[in-house]
Formats: structure tokens, sequence, C-alpha cells
């Protein structure tokens, strides 16, 4: 009986109004309310931390344990939800949502009686029109659809099939129709899983055939009817719909599952283990993107487990023929299985593990591009840079489509300061993806190349965007900081106050010696930066990176003109309220040595580990950062040697580099 194609239900807290209120509490309010705006965004850790800022400044706030409740369970955690829940009912005992969604809470822990009891009160409660009694005088306003109850009852009818009172959970269904009969259909599907669960196969079959009739696309009804002609023993028809369900969504698990049951059982051994592993790689990929990395590659690993059972199957062979399908469309599978888990393990950095996954990938499926390009990555990554070269090009030969690969090059032809080619892939990709039509600066990601030379995983969605920004690099690189400045002068004509090109073109006046234009540019980049520090991006650490080295530059170009007081004072009070903890603090070590901090011991010692491009990139950073801190202490021989040193790492990559060479034309000219 599968459950899992049951629709769920989730309330999200209403909004705030503020009434006149007492001293402090309209802080309260503004916090629960841009809580509530980042649980809206998904953006849940930022939700978390400002409703707990608005539940210290009121103790009392019923709502802001509600939303928290809210975010934490989207996080997964659903001891906290429930604690939260606990509150905000204890601040007010009438509080329908909050039983409903600790009823929710409750389910997904695997607490059904819990569960039941909470949506059986949640249905007691009819004063829904919420009070102003919070404490800290302020009130919610609030619309209540007259339709809610149905989603108890259909919440409530989703608990008895797991505690298999299949008559109860119709029951449920039946008045979920009567209160909302606009979304019957949904009530109708899960009437036919209680039915199926109770074993009326026929009415089961009959009810999901009905659902298919008024929605050809009941991605639910195919899947569940299938279900219930499995148990009748039709395993063909409960093939064809399986396939059916798969070809309108092809990451819904439980059909890959169903199928491979129903193969199984009619003597296809090796199409159930390929169903079966999809199952597998569907979770995986669902788990990824639920920032589950650990989860995934679990998943994954189950997935290519099945990889000898399946050739077993085959008897042993290749590129054999089987229900009128390639093999090698069907083993393609496992080639899958092998790259998503090797591009889980290499965001959770075990890139020697994801090396050997793309080689798998690749000896199953040779066609594979992708895996090509993340193997590429690596050996750049570990300084094999002649097989880098080979597999880009072969990915790129292999999808010539895939502008990521050649984004990825470009990372291969920095490293080797090929800066020609650099441009050229860069201008290929801004020709077939212009970064600058109909967009806006919303809508462009923070780019894959950070400050620090190192390429962030995850490639943007505007790839054009992000070959704009690695072409201003390439031209810094080939020693053309007008070039570059320009074309961040036309990238900026859209996009004023977008905080990458800021940052870009003040580097480039930093190359210059344009200090004043430099100090503009960059003290724009972190006023835009510190809006999205205190609004909570949900970027991730590689943006936040971004703003400390924002910050670590803003600095020096502050120092060459003089103000080296308030220069120090803000980097100092940056440092002390910077929010990104948990990032890589690799930066704020370099910001702190910069201040008197921390000891170039400091920097030596923790840049002693990792793949040879990252630490061939920090001896660069720790020779510059040294030649930076002597120069502004008056020592500019030391400072000559410390720059020379930090260009002889041949880390071309990374803006050290480039800015070692214009400091060192600084120092010559006095």
């Amino acid at each position: 009986m599968p459950t899992s194609s049951l629709t769920r239900f989730c309330v999200i807290s209403m909004l705030a109004a503020a009434l006149p209120a007492a001293a402090g509490g309209a802080d309260s309010v503004d916090l629960t309310n841009q809580g509530y705006q980042m649980l809206r965004l998904g953006a849940y850790g930022a939700a978390v931390d400002d409703l707990t800022e608005a539940i210290k400044l009121n103790p009392k706030a019923k709502y802001a344990y509600n939303d928290r409740g809210l975010a934490e369970m989207a996080m997964g955690d659903t001891d906290k939800a429930i604690a939260d829940f606990d509150k905000a009912i204890e601040f007010y005992p009438k509080f329908q949502f909050a039983f409903f969604n600790r009823g929710l809470a409750k389910r997904a822990k695997g607490d059904m009686a819990g569960a039941l009891a909470d949506f059986d009160h949640a249905l007691t409660i009819d004063d829904v029109v919420l009070d102003s009694a919070l404490g800290g005088g302020w009130a919610r306003s609030i619309v209540v659809s007259p339709t809610f109850p149905a989603q108890i009852y259909n919440n409530r009818g989703i608990v008895k099939i797991a505690m298999k009172d299949f008559a109860g959970a119709i029951e449920d269904f039946n008045k979920a129709i009567v209160i909302d009969p606009e979304n019957a259909r949904t009530y109708k599907g899960n009437i036919a899983s209680a039915e199926n669960g109770k074993g009326d196969l026929s009415s089961a079959i009959a009810l999901n055939t009905g659902l298919i009739g008024d929605d050809p696309k009941n991605v639910n009804a195919y899947c569940n009817r299938a279900e219930a002609e499995r148990e009748k023993g039709g395993f063909e028809k409960a093939v064809a719909d399986y396939s059916h369900a798969i070809k309108l969504d092809r990451n819904f698990g439980p059909a890959y599952r169903g199928r491979g049951l129903s193969k199984m059982s009619l003597g296809d051994t090796e199409g159930g283990i390929v169903d079966f592993a999809s199952t597998y790689s569907v979770l995986g990929e669902a788990q990824g993107l639920k920032g589950d990395p650990q989860g995934a590659i679990d998943s994954y690993t189950l997935a290519v487990k099945l990889y000898p059972d399946f050739l077993a199957a085959h008897g042993g062979g290749s590129k054999v023929q089987h229900s009128g399908t390639d093999f090698s469309t069907e083993v393609s599978v496992f080639a899958a299985a092998y790259l998503h888990r090797g591009l889980a393990e290499r965001n959770n950095g075990d890139l020697n593990l994801a090396r050997g996954d793309f080689s798998n990938a690749i000896k199953i499926e040779p066609s594979l591009a992708e895996a090509y390009a993340g193997r590429a990555q690596i050996e750049r990554m570990h300084g094999d840079l002649v097989h880098a070269g080979a597999d880009i090009n072969r990915a790129i030969a292999l999808d010539p489509a895939n502008l990521a690969s050649y984004l990825e090059r470009c990372q291969l032809e920095r490293e080797t300061g090929d800066w020609a080619a650099d441009i050229a892939d860069c201008d290929h990709v801004m020709s077939v993806d212009d970064p600058l039509p109909g967009r806006t600066a919303k809508q462009i990601p923070f780019f894959g190349w950070e400050a620090d030379g190192e390429y962030d995983f995850e490639y943007t969605a505007f790839p054009g965007a992000d070959a704009a920004l690695e072409k201003v690099k390439a031209e810094f690189g080939a020693g053309d900081a007008a070039a570059g400045v320009g074309l961040c002068d036309d990238q900026l004509s859209d996009f004023a106050d977008f905080g990458p090109l800021l940052r870009a073109r003040g580097l480039g006046n930093y190359l210059k010696g344009r200090w004043r234009a430099a100090r503009y540019d960059l003290a724009k980049a972190v006023v835009e930066d510190t809006k999205k520090n205190l609004a909570g991006s949900s970027h991730g650490d590689h943006e936040f990176v971004t703003f400390d080295y924002a910050q670590i530059y803003f600095w020096i170009v502050r120092m060459h003109r003089g103000e080296g007081g308030d220069a120090d004072k803000d980097l100092a009070s940056y440092l002390a309220g910077r929010k990104n903890v948990g990032a890589d603090e690799w930066p704020a070590l370099l910001a702190g040595y910069l201040l008197g901090k921390a000891s170039l011991e400091d920097l030596q010692k923790t840049a002693a580990d990792g793949e040879p491009a990252k630490l061939r990139g920090r001896r660069c950073q720790i020779a510059f950062y040294s030649g930076v801190r002597r120069m502004f202490a008056g020592d500019p021989k030391a400072a000559s040697a410390d720059f020379h040193d930090s260009m002889a790492t041949g880390a071309k990559g990374f803006f050290e580099y480039q800015l070692a060479d214009a400091e060192l034309q600084g120092l010559a000219h006095g």
C-alpha cells in the first residue's frame, strides 16, 4: 500500500500586523515577521535565527514558536519542532494551527498515536480567530480558510491508514470532500489507497481509473492502480501503469520499486534489479536536494551494489539485447548512480572517492560526458593538469552543448595561465548564453569563481553571467586590467548594485593603481554584501567567503589611501560580527593576520593540508599578505621578497598572484 503517494498538507503561519505595542514588543513583531518571510523563502536557518531573537525579546511569542517549529520541521529536526509547538500551545491552548502542525511533526517522527491525538484535538477547536493576548501587546491578522478542517481530516486519514484503520481513514477523506470539494481528486486518491490497504482491490482499481479519467496526468492514481493490480497478480498491467507514472514523473521512487517487484514476478530479474537501483538513485537525488549529502551517498551506494547482480543476471555479458532495449541503455542506470555518488562525494570533500566513482561511471558508460568533466575537475585540483585537460576536452567533445564543461576548462586554463584560451572559452559561453538580456541582479546567483581562486562545485543557472566574470579575471591575468574594468562597466550598466561585479571592478582598479576608484567600488560591494548578510542570505558558505575577501581587499585599498586607523577598526568590527559561522575560516584567518591577531605560523599550519591546487594557492596568498603587512609596516625590501615568493608559486588562478605583481610594480616606481 503506497503511503508515499498520499497527499500531505502543511500549514504555514499567518503574517503579523502590529498593534500599539509595549516597549520592546514591536521589535519582537518585526523579527517574527522577518522570520516568517525567511520561512516562506525556504531560508530555514535564517528563519530560526530571526524567530529565536523574537522569542528572546518576548518569551511568550506564540507565533514565533509556531513559525520556528515549522522551520525546524522543514530542516528535519522534529524533536525541536515539537518542543516549539508545545510552547505555542502552552501560551495559547486554543492554537488550532499549532496542534495541527505538531500532529504533522509527530507523524513525521513516526508517533502515529500522538499525531492522531493532536489532529483529534485540532478538530475540537472552532476558535480559529486568535486573540491579541500575547503579553507583548500585538496581534496577528488572520484570514482562515473555511476549508482548513479538510486538511485536518485528510491528514488524520493518512495517520489512520498507517495505523491500519482503513474504514476510519475513508470516513475522514469523505468528510474532507464535503468541506473542500475543489480538492476532491486528492481525497479520492487517498480513499483508493485506503481501499487498497483493507484489501478491496477492485474498488481501489475502479476509483483510480476514475481519477485517471478525470486527470490523465495523475501520477499517484497510476501508481496506486498499479499497486492494486500487482496485489491481484496482474503484473503486466502493473508494469504498464508504473511505467506510465514514471513517464509522467521520472523521480517518482515508489513507481520504480513497484515496477521492479512486478518485473521480478514476471521473471525479468535483470529488469527488476535496474528498477530497484533506480529507486535508490531517485532517493539519493532527493536527499541531495534536501542538503543530506551523506544520505545521498548511502542511497547511491545501495544502487551500485546491485550492479554485480545485474551482470550475473545477464551471464556477465555486455552490450547485449534485452527486451528490445540495448544493454547500454539499461546499464546507464548504474553509470548514473556512480556519477551521482561521485558528485555527492566531491561536494562532501571526498575527492579521491569521487574520482574513483567517476572512473567507474566512464568504464560502464564511456560516453557519459558529465563523468569526464567531474573527473577533470578533481584532476585539476590535484595538480594533474595533463589528464584534466584530456578529460575536459573529451567531455566537451561528447556534449558540446554543456556550457558548464567550458567553464571548468576555463579553470584549467587559468591554472596554466593560458589566458587567450580562457578568454576564447568565455566568449563562446557568452555567445550561447547572453548574460544580460532580460536578467536582473536578483536573478543572477553568485558566480562560480571565488575571490581566492577556488571554484564552487555548483554551476550557476546562468553560465553566460559566470563566463562574463571569468573573462574579467582572465583579462586581469593577461595584464589587460583596462579591458577587464571595461567589461565590468558594461555589465554594471545593467546591474549597478551587483556585488560580484563591483568587487571585480574594484580589483581591476586596484591593479591599475586607481585607489580612489577601487575604494568606491569595494566600499559599495561591502555595503551590498552587508545587506545580504543581515538578510540571512541562503546562498551558502561560498558566498560568505566572497564577503570576507571583499572586506580584505577594501582594507588594503584604504591602507594605500592612508586610512589605516579607520580601516583597522572597520575590518575588526566586521570580524567581530561575522555572521558566517561554520563557513570557510581561512579568509577570516587572513584578515586576522593583517590586523596582527594571527601569526604567519598560524597561516602556515592551517594551510598544511589539502589538494595540491589549493595548497599552491594558499602559499601564494600567505606570501602576498605577508608582503602587504610588511609593506605597510615600512619594510619595502622584505615586502618585495614576499611578493616575488607569491608569484613564484605559479598560482595564476588566484587574485593574489596578480595583486602581487601590481604591488611589485608599485614598489619599483616608489
